[in-house]
């Protein structure tokens, strides 16, 4: 669920969530950083972004039907 808050996060923002010059420091963004905000044209996924990038694994959706259902609840097609 994590890994598919990031490629969606990218996906959305046209970068990475978090970056890092070394894979320490890169892992250092992924557990202590806080998420970062959308572009505003993204600013509407944010809050599925952010239940996909919780640090608490339990504050995450469950699994992937979660992750699915919630997006197909935000998908505006």
């Amino acid at each position: 669920v994590y890994s598919l808050g990031v490629v969606l996060y990218e996906w959305l923002a046209g970068q990475p969530p978090f970056a890092g010059e070394t894979a320490t420091e890169l892992a250092a963004q992924h557990l202590l950083a806080p998420v970062p905000c959308l572009p505003a044209h993204a600013a509407p996924w944010q809050g599925l972004i952010n239940l996909l990038l919780a640090k608490d694994p339990g504050r995450r959706l469950a699994d992937g039907r979660e992750a699915a259902a919630a997006i197909a609840l935000r998908d505006p097609s």
